[in-house]
């Protein structure tokens, strides 16, 4: 991602981020945001690894965002599109966190991480 690039992304959540929500043990507050993502998972030298799909975001912040989806992530780095701002990102999955009682679903964290775009 050039630096163009990161700023109209960071300048997009900056946008996304007017409501107020708590802090808890987090650095950055996130905010609830319910936003389309496409997500395409990434090798280490982040080159394609397997089909996009598309999810939405449960929370954003300025250094991540969560979405829930009904497979674990078993990648280490993600794209994310944000699709109605045409502005994509690389992502490091944080957890992969298994919330589902009766039926699979996982909670996704991910931190924004600069890569080669």
């Amino acid at each position: 991602m050039n630096h163009g690039q990161q700023m109209e992304f960071s300048r997009i959540v900056d946008s996304l981020l007017d409501a107020p929500d708590d802090f808890g043990r987090r650095k950055e507050k996130r905010h609830c945001r319910s936003i389309s993502l496409q997500i395409q998972p990434l090798d280490h030298d982040f080159h394609h690894d397997g089909e996009p799909f598309w999810v939405i975001s449960r929370d954003v912040s300025g250094r991540g965002l969560a979405f829930i989806n009904s497979e674990r992530i078993n990648h280490d780095y993600l794209r994310i599109g944000l699709m109605e701002h045409n502005v994509t990102v690389i992502a490091q999955v944080r957890h992969s966190t298994s919330i589902g009682d009766h039926y699979p679903l996982y909670l996704i964290g991910v931190e924004f991480v600069v890569g080669p775009e």
